[in-house]
């Protein structure tokens, strides 16, 4: 019995810790309206319109840049926070990246892993601040298995 307790008592303390480390979920579905792979996009989100682009080919272990316009009823707009984070449907870790202003673009670029487990879409979340509120929008894009 005191096995029993011990080892009920260390998996329930791995769970814990494992839970912990695990980053912020955001999958959602695969439509051509939220895919930046296969080209450039634009989105809108609460009236701002983002122009998104992000170099091509992608790979895994090699920088990806990721830039990214805003405007209000076709003015430029200035933003503050941005910041992309990444995932996949099954818990890759945390990778986050702040966005960096230069010629009124927003630019980051991330070094992805390979999925052990084979796949191949990743999920970009970007969030900013404008006039007070907080903003975000998920789309998903491709590291192909090489």
């Amino acid at each position: 019995m005191k096995k029993f307790i011990t080892l009920l008592t260390a998996a329930v303390i791995v769970c814990m810790f494992s839970a912990a480390f695990a980053a912020e979920r955001f999958v959602i579905p695969l439509d051509a309206e939220n895919d930046l792979y296969t080209a450039d996009k634009t989105f809108t989100v609460d009236g701002i319109e983002i122009a998104a682009a992000m170099s091509r080919p992608t790979e895994a272990f090699k920088p990806i840049t990721f830039t990214f316009a805003f405007t209000e009823k076709g003015a430029p707009i200035a933003v503050e926070n941005g910041k992309i984070r990444f995932n996949m449907k099954m818990d890759m870790g945390e990778y986050a990246y702040d966005l960096a202003k230069a010629d009124g673009k927003y630019t980051a670029t991330a070094v992805l892993p390979k999925c052990m487990m084979g796949g191949e879409i990743w999920f970009g979340k970007l969030t900013f601040s404008y006039k007070g509120a907080e903003h975000s929008k998920v789309f998903f894009f491709k590291i192909p298995k090489s």
